[in-house]
């Protein structure tokens, strides 16, 4: 349970807390791109890419897309949870540490959400 001191410790830390702003607007980015460019339908849409074995391109129904909105909305509810109970219990270090791990998260799955998104509107 976070308490009350570790809440004042955290937004007394200017860092921490725009770190964990960012992080949390790029994560509501990833959840509104991936909902505005979802397109239910029946053809089979690009969900994965591997450079190994005979297919680079996986498919299967658009409903998988659903889950780049899921790790969004995980890492817009949770990351500033552990990011907080992270201060609490190891101190300022490894929650800023935590913090900027979880913005370049924030950043990469932006990209990736896009990327995906693109091809699949290429491929429809």
């Amino acid at each position: 349970m976070i308490d009350k001191e570790t809440l004042n410790l955290a937004v007394r830390d200017r860092l921490l807390v725009w770190l964990t702003v960012f992080g949390s607007l790029l994560a509501l980015a990833v959840v509104v791109s991936s909902l505005v460019q979802l397109r239910p339908s029946d053809v089979l849409v690009p969900v994965k890419y591997t450079a190994y074995g005979f297919t680079n391109l996986y498919r299967d129904k658009w409903y998988y897309l659903l889950s780049f909105t899921g790790f969004g909305l995980l890492l817009l509810a949770g990351h500033p949870l552990l990011t907080l109970k992270l201060l609490k219990e190891k101190g300022r270090p490894y929650a800023v540490a935590f913090a900027a791990a979880g913005l370049l998260i924030g950043v990469l799955a932006l990209l990736i959400t896009l990327a995906i998104f693109h091809v699949v509107a290429v491929s429809l």
